[in-house]
């Protein structure tokens, strides 16, 4: 009896070494020092250690602690002030530092609430599948079939409930009542008009296959092809640039290839006129561009609608505005993306003999002499070092300039707009430039009540300088030889030994122009 009395005895003591040791107080000054240094400090002093993320916690930010006889939370609260969304943890000695979760609350500080409601639309009938959660959060759920929903959330949050064809509802959470959500039909969605091939129609009633791209969209993408702005747009339509000259066709396909023979290329319409693949009118005068992909849409142009139709809508004033001018301009630079390197003349030499010691079937294992491999002036060039980066002198910085102004309004009979724009286009190449110059007028007037006349006139002239492919020629030319001579002179042929081989840099010089191509 005398030992099981011991037994409880040491038991109980030790019972309240260990309750005292988790509930301990202790006392702690530290003034100015990082939250690292604070951290160091507080494990000497108390035996307490800190295990948190690099990425959750600033150590380097100071602070300033001081606690007499004050509970740990107190000590840890002050060094971790500041560093909101943090909680903490103690398990024994160690104090487990972790960001929040978006969407959970601080268990200090916040109070869960189930919130239950309701969600209908206008006529009374619950809405199956509508999305509830916790604005700020991911915290949420979805309306079963009869419209109800309920899920736990922030006593002082706020609720978002929305669906498809509806507009978005806010509102305050509210615990221990019912809340009935009435939802409200987005009309402006669906009475966006859109053009089909046949006319217009509201976006509601519209059930083909029509993609429409807005002129916010149009605007925002500086290109000097219009149609580029549909690049990533609309789906199941590729566009492919030619090159990288100014100017260069693009290859549209839509939904893939038709025909293995045929054009794949889609009807392009700008106000009912068949346009091609290159739209030079200002993207600022765009109102609107549908593309219209199913056979329904592009009916009525029979088989030119095969591969699908883009009809763009250029803009028009509006009777009874005011006159209104806009003006729009930017500048943008290009440069060369990821190109081959060409080799030097040091590596340009070691290929070649590697190539004629590899056809050496006497000798495959040994270099021939140099004097076999290369003509003596080409020995006398890579003696001297003279090879040319032909890429290096072509290719250069682009800039392209674009300059739009557009003036447009209406009395009550009479509408008109009237644009001009400009653009200068330097490509790579030096030489390799297209400027192109925009006009456009569009007026319309209401006689009387059964007679409306209008003319919608446009007008375009580009004047064009193109290269003859000199990088292609670079490319083959060998690169041992000289661009200029001592005294700054072009050389015609530069490889030596080569009278064959021109340089690239032909059609760049003083009365050997490139390519100029005047069109209206």
């Amino acid at each position: 009896m005398r030992n099981f009395s011991k037994a409880i005895l040491v038991a109980s003591a030790a019972l309240c070494l260990n309750l005292s040791a988790f509930s301990q107080n202790v006392s702690f000054s530290v003034q100015n020092v990082t939250v690292k240094e604070a951290m160091e400090q507080l494990k000497k002093t108390s035996g307490y250690s800190f295990v948190f993320s690099s990425s959750d916690v600033d150590t380097s930010k100071k602070v300033s602690v001081s606690g007499q006889n004050s509970s740990i939370q107190d000590i840890i609260q002050q060094i971790l002030q500041g560093q909101n969304g943090l909680d903490y943890e103690i398990q024994g000695k160690k104090i487990i530092v972790k960001r929040q979760l978006t969407g959970t609350s601080n268990s200090h500080n916040k109070k869960k609430v189930t919130v239950k409601g309701k969600v209908l639309d206008v006529n009374g009938e619950p809405i199956i599948g509508a999305a509830v959660k916790e604005v700020g959060t991911t915290n949420g759920t979805v309306t079963d079939f009869d419209g109800n929903f309920s899920f736990e959330a922030d006593v002082q949050g706020t609720l978002e409930v929305s669906y498809v064809g509806y507009k978005i509802k806010k509102l305050k959470i509210e615990a221990d009542q019912m809340l009935a959500v009435t939802m409200e039909e987005d009309a402006e969605l669906l009475d966006e008009v859109v053009v089909i091939g046949y006319g217009t129609m509201k976006r509601s009633d519209l059930t083909g296959a029509v993609t429409s791209i807005k002129t916010a969209d149009i605007t925002a993408t500086p290109t000097t092809n219009a149609l580029k702005s549909l690049q990533g747009k609309v789906a199941g339509l590729d566009i492919t640039q030619s090159s990288g000259q100014p100017g260069a066709t693009a290859s549209l396909t839509m939904r893939g290839n038709r025909s293995l023979n045929a054009d794949n290329q889609p009807l392009v319409l700008v106000d009912g006129i068949d346009y091609g693949s290159f739209v030079d009118i200002n993207p600022t005068d765009i109102e609107s561009i549908e593309v219209l992909k199913d056979i329904s849409s592009t009916a009525i142009y029979g088989t030119k609608g095969a591969n699908g139709v883009i009809l763009i809508t250029t803009k028009s004033g509006a009777k009874g505005q005011k006159t209104r001018i806009d003006v729009n301009a930017y500048i943008s630079i290009k440069n060369k993306a990821k190109y081959p390197r060409m080799m030097n003349g040091l590596e340009y030499a070691q290929l070649k003999r590697e190539a004629y010691r590899t056809t050496n079937a006497a000798n495959p294992d040994e270099y021939m002499d140099d004097a076999l491999i290369f003509n003596a002036e080409e020995l006398e060039y890579l003696e001297k070092g003279y090879w040319v980066d032909w890429q290096d002198l072509l290719l250069g910085t682009g800039i392209t300039q674009n300059y739009e102004i557009s003036m447009s309004g209406g009395t009550e009979n009479t509408s008109y707009s009237m644009s001009f724009g400009y653009q200068n286009d330097h490509g790579l190449l030096k030489n390799d430039i297209l400027r192109r110059y925009n006009g456009r007028i569009s007026l319309d007037h209401q006689i009387n009540s059964i007679l409306n006349v209008g003319v919608n006139i446009s007008y375009t002239f580009k004047n064009q300088d193109k290269r003859q492919n000199p990088l292609n020629l670079a490319n083959k030319i060998p690169c041992i030889g000289r661009a200029y001579d001592d005294e700054g002179n072009f050389i015609l042929n530069p490889a030596p030994g080569n009278s064959s081989s021109f340089s690239p840099l032909c059609d760049e010089q003083p009365g050997n122009s490139s390519l100029k191509i005047r069109q209206a």
